[in-house]
């Protein structure tokens, strides 16, 4: 919310989350690193061992520092979300690989 405040993104599909954690939050959130974009409904979120200057601190998880920026990419047509994939598909540019990848195993009508 301080981020959509301060205007750095103005959906949570802008968003590019930067975590760091101490254990043993930091191995519960590596379980899930490939899935925290989903989880926190935010087009990128990474893991980092450094945390910046300017991060949030959590109140309520000790160890938690939370960094939020506008998310790399173009924008995919199809799910909303940013991706510096947008623009390699051939057959559908607008659409990150994710979403090619989808609408070319659809079957032809």
């Amino acid at each position: 919310e301080q981020a959509r405040v301060a205007k750095v993104i103005g959906h949570p599909l802008d968003a590019a989350v930067t975590l760091n954690a101490d254990d043993p939050q930091r191995s519960l959130l590596e379980q899930y690193a490939d899935q925290l974009h989903e989880i926190f409904i935010t087009s990128q979120a990474t893991l980092d061992d450094n945390p910046q200057s300017d991060s949030f601190k959590s109140n309520q998880i000790e160890g938690l520092t939370i960094s939020v920026a506008a998310a790399e990419g173009e924008k995919c047509q199809r799910c909303w979300v940013y991706s510096p994939t947008v623009g390699d598909c051939a057959t559908a540019p607008d659409l990150c690989e994710r979403c090619c990848q989808v609408m070319e195993a659809m079957p032809a009508e």
